[in-house]
């Protein structure tokens, strides 16, 4: 019998990610050798949040043991309630339930999860999950044997206690994603009530086992909960290597993730987010100590104990540093910042994403590529506008001066903000000075295969502007331009990239206005560009 190239399932997946749900279920119609190549690919995701009850359960009835991953919001077209207690899909790998605060419906979900022993990946958000329902949901996930990814969204109120027992069902969890933003706080103005609770909290999480987390996203809605929770969360877990903070509001609470870092307590961490941190004032440095807390522990390493010692910066930014750091929303990000960066973790870190509220200054931004010589992943929001004052301009003339430590960049996701929105190029202003600045340092990625850029202004990228800075990006294979206005590219720009990009095969452009005004729709031109794309180019794809 001859072997088809449909008879290898990888090459099946392979052409069922680039086509459409609709074109997949036309292949399944086109004979019954199509059928039994991609019914499978075209059941194995399932999502019923606009099917018909009883179209959705007929189909799923005869095609269940195909099902990997469901994705819904209403159990009754997936999981019948008058369902025996067996495996529905015995194949299911991955639920993403989210709750309408339909009771029946939650109490089916609950139903189901009771029998089902087959997952690995678990999705869920309620709004209001009743105390009962918390007790019934810690059952479930220890009873969960294959159980490693979890994603829990809890809107609404319930009882503290139960998030120790959470934790105490997830231990052999490798993944957590924990957003309690609606977790009842003990009732303000009873203060006794309030360390009882404060305590039973306190005390069930000393108790907890190790953990086998390796990734863990937590927030939490009150400094009550902060302060209970997380530090002993995180000396439980020694496999750590992925940690995401978002909306700490307590400075407390990051002093002592400082500590524990400095004790060394997750040695394995690599990849640090910061999201939406804010502290006083009066702590300007508490993102800063965070990033230095690492360089305590390799000293401890290196002398055997105790948190002295000096040496150079090269002995002390050691191979147990950060491979990838996020500052995101309104952490502060400063010149203090880039340096910690460059002296505990200049010779690992590989990643670099620092997207704010307001833009990173830009001679703090010139400070940290500075710095960082083995960068391969960019993305930063930075502000190019004109100096406020002498000091300024006296910053921003050195920054001129310097040069990106790092060459190998292959992705730059780069948002530059200006003060005016209009302005032109050749002026020889500090404004166009920095842009210049820029693009040629970004010219200097000879491996970049990925650019974005985004801007509040419309830059001139004209063959006679910025772009012949870019003449050596030969290995170059997305281009993303997203602009607030008129961008002037065309049929010169489209043969200037054909020429001196020869492996561009996609090209995302948008042009909204970032300040509200809404569409902007693009010149003519635009049209010119990608019609001449598309001819010397006819595979490549234009979002």
């Amino acid at each position: 019998m001859s072997l088809f190239i449909f008879d290898i399932p990888h090459l099946v997946d392979g052409v069922a990610q680039y086509i459409s749900t609709h074109d997949l279920t036309q292949c399944v119609l086109v004979s019954q050798q199509w059928f039994f190549w991609f019914t499978p690919t075209l059941w194995r995701t399932i999502n019923t949040q606009n099917a018909d009850n009883d179209q959705v359960q007929s189909a799923l009835e005869r095609h269940r043991g195909f099902v990997r991953y469901i994705v819904t919001s209403d159990t009754y077209k997936c999981f019948p309630s008058n369902t025996v207690i067996t495996p529905i899909f015995p194949n299911l790998r991955s639920l993403d339930y989210t709750s309408r605060g339909q009771s029946c419906d939650e109490a089916n979900i609950w139903r189901y999860l009771s029998t089902e022993r087959s997952l690995n990946k678990l999705k869920l958000r309620f709004d209001n999950l009743l105390q009962n329902n918390a007790r019934i949901l810690s059952g479930i996930l220890a009873s969960q044997p294959k159980l490693r990814q979890l994603d829990l969204t809890l809107n609404k109120s319930c009882d503290p206690t139960f998030i120790p027992k959470l934790f105490q069902a997830c231990k052999n969890c490798h993944s957590l994603s924990l957003v309690l933003r609606g977790v009842k706080d003990p009732e303000i103005g009873n203060e006794e009530e309030s360390e009882e609770v404060y305590r039973v909290v306190k005390d069930a999480m000393e108790q907890l086992d190790h953990m086998q987390l390796q990734e863990l996203t937590i927030q939490l809605s009150s400094t009550f909960q902060w302060r209970a929770i997380l530090a002993q969360l995180l000396r439980c877990c020694p496999q750590l290597e992925r940690f995401a903070l978002r909306d700490l509001c307590d400075i407390y609470t990051l002093q002592q993730i400082v500590r524990i870092f400095q004790d060394d307590a997750c040695p394995k961490l690599k990849h640090l987010c910061l999201k939406g941190v804010v502290w006083h004032e009066e702590e300007e440095d508490a993102a800063d100590n965070v990033i230095r807390a690492f360089g305590f522990r390799q000293r401890r390493n290196r002398t055997g104990g105790g948190g002295g010692g000096g040496g150079s910066d090269k002995t002390r930014a050691s191979k147990g540093g950060l491979e990838s750091y996020e500052a995101l929303n309104l952490v502060r990000f400063t010149q203090q910042s880039a340096r910690a960066l460059g002296e505990f973790h200049a010779d690992t870190l590989m990643t670099l994403e620092l997207k704010f509220s307001f833009s990173v200054q830009f001679p703090v931004f010139a400070e940290v590529m500075n710095r960082l010589p083995n960068l391969l992943v960019l993305k930063a929001t930075i502000w190019v506008g004109s100096a406020s004052g002498l000091s300024d301009i006296q910053d921003i003339e050195t920054a001129l001066q310097s040069t990106w430590l790092c060459s190998g960049l292959k992705t730059i996701q780069l948002c530059a903000m200006y003060k005016h929105r209009y302005y032109k190029a050749g002026t020889s202003s500090l404004v166009d000075r920095g842009t210049t600045y820029l693009f040629e340092q970004i010219g200097r990625q000879l491996g970049l295969q990925e650019w974005t850029l985004e801007s509040n202004v419309n830059l001139k990228c004209m063959k006679e502007g910025y772009l012949p800075k870019l003449t050596r990006l030969k290995r170059l294979r997305c281009f993303g331009l997203y602009v607030g206005l008129d961008f002037p590219l065309g049929e010169d720009e489209a043969e200037w990239m054909m020429l001196n990009w020869p492996r561009l095969v996609q090209v995302k452009c948008n042009f909204e206005d970032p300040w509200g005004d809404g569409f902007m729709s693009p010149r003519g031109s635009y049209d010119e560009f990608k019609s001449v794309l598309l001819t010397r180019r006819p595979w490549i794809q234009i979002d």
